[in-house]
């Protein structure tokens, strides 16, 4: 099992090699790498890996060596699979994989991390799916539809799991090789270079990560086009399903965003996407934003059945405009806030012509010099 991991990920995918740990006292007896066994169903974990110190590899300065805990048996009792070399091996795959990214700089984006580790189950083993599992976020699925949400692409804890789809959408738009590439890029300098380590890569590709994130919200909903498997994934949430006439909302109307409640704003995070379906479209559409780095994208439906037609949003300090075509039927509103670390961004959509205090009054937040809200 170790050994059909260790081939795939090494010999077929061109990872290098994990770190020794022949130079420390607690080696395990030897240079090969630590795998334990003990019982671990009782915590519901199915294994992890623990990097110990920094790696003697010169040529990576910034990674570390690890050793691997796997439960004993994955009984049916625990962990209620009927054949228990399923989740072994997608454990041995995902966790190995942690080992690898160890080796190349223990300080990543954690989320990133978990990430790209439930994504690798899928390299090693596409016919197990295993991580299917994760996509409708069963641990932070608030609104209980058990559909996958791209709320926000590295945070918080746990979701980052369904959100193996962010590799997953890379790999397939560029090749599987791009995660070598971002890993061989975090492994250049110390600390957390996640973010800067992605933008390079792409770069590489000739493209931004603006424009991947904002292609990848638009995989999220569009099944006629994108990931490979995309048969098997269900559709991004809809947040809300509204009314063309007449149209007023924000995001202080948004369940998706009340979740992260930010002083009952429902301010939206950094990377985060929100996706309103509009019926019956109709005239011209205002779009406000404050804070973050906003953008909208318009996915146009029309009366042939032709494929959803993107249409950018061009904003000006976050407003802008846009006018419904004669052919639409339907338009999913893609809003995302683009910035990389500024939350707290707040917006609304309403119909051209509708009274301008009726809109939010995204200005009129003032706070103290405590940074306290005045009612």
């Amino acid at each position: 099992m170790l050994e059909e991991v260790w081939t795939t990920e090494h010999t077929t995918y061109g990872y290098l090699p994990v770190p020794s740990d022949a130079t420390s006292v607690t080696n395990g007896g030897n240079e090969l790498y630590d795998v334990y066994l003990t019982n671990l169903g009782k915590y519901r974990i199915f294994g992890y890996v623990s990097a110990e110190n920094f790696s003697n590899d010169a040529g990576r300065p910034n990674g570390a060596y690890s050793y691997m805990v796997l439960d004993n048996d994955f009984s049916q009792e625990e962990y209620f699979y009927t054949d228990p070399l399923k989740p072994l091996k997608v454990t041995v795959a995902h966790e190995y994989f942690h080992a690898i990214q160890n080796g190349y700089s223990y300080q990543e984006d954690a989320a990133f991390m978990e990430q790209t580790a439930t994504w690798m189950e899928d390299i090693v083993y596409p016919a197990i799916h295993d991580n299917y599992n994760y996509i409708g976020e069963p641990y932070e699925d608030t609104n209980g539809n058990g559909q996958y949400d791209l709320s926000d692409g590295f945070t918080p804890p746990l979701m980052q799991y369904g959100h193996f789809l962010w590799p997953r959408y890379l790999s397939d738009k560029f090749g599987n090789i791009i995660i070598r590439t971002i890993w061989d890029y975090c492994g250049q300098a110390a600390g957390d270079n996640t973010f800067a380590a992605v933008e390079s890569a792409l770069n590489d590709n000739a493209y931004t990560f603006i424009k991947a994130y904002q292609e990848y919200t638009i995989w999220g909903y569009d099944r006629s086009s994108g990931y490979s498997d995309r048969a098997n994934y269900p559709i991004v949430r809809i947040d809300r399903t509204v009314s063309g006439a007449s149209l007023l909302i924000s995001s202080v109307g948004s369940p998706g965003l009340a979740y992260w409640d930010n002083e009952n704003l429902n301010a939206q995070m950094h990377w985060s996407t929100v996706y309103t379906q509009i019926t019956a479209p109709t005239g011209t559409y205002n779009f406000r934003a404050l804070g973050g780095e906003p953008s909208l994208i318009m996915l146009v439906i029309d009366n042939t059945g032709a494929p959803l037609r993107r249409e950018d949003v061009t904003l000006a300090s976050g407003i802008g405009q846009w006018s419904t075509p004669g052919d639409a039927v339907k338009v999913i509103a893609i809003v995302s806030n683009l910035s990389r670390t500024t939350d707290g961004m707040l917006w609304s959509l309403m119909s051209n012509g509708l009274e301008k205090h009726s809109a939010p009054q995204l200005d009129s937040i003032i706070l103290d010099a405590t940074g306290e809200k005045i009612p």
